[in-house]
């Protein structure tokens, strides 16, 4: 079973490129455009690392410690 990271940017460039190079690496890939989906994807799915740009980190600040 492949592990799953959500990336998250605004940028669909970086977020497909991410999605090519992990997937090659063999992860399962799960992307979101922003915090907010981010999120909604971290309560929907188990995921097991999240990437994400530093313009997203208030909006995944949580009590999870992400």
């Amino acid at each position: 079973m492949a592990h799953k990271i959500l990336v998250v940017d605004d940028d669909p460039g970086i977020r497909d490129a991410l999605r090519m190079i992990l997937d090659y690496e063999g992860y399962e890939v799960l992307s979101a455009p922003d915090g907010k989906t981010a999120l909604a994807d971290l309560d929907s799915t188990k995921i097991d690392a999240v990437l994400r740009s530093e313009e997203h980190t208030s909006e995944l600040q949580s009590p999870c410690n992400l």
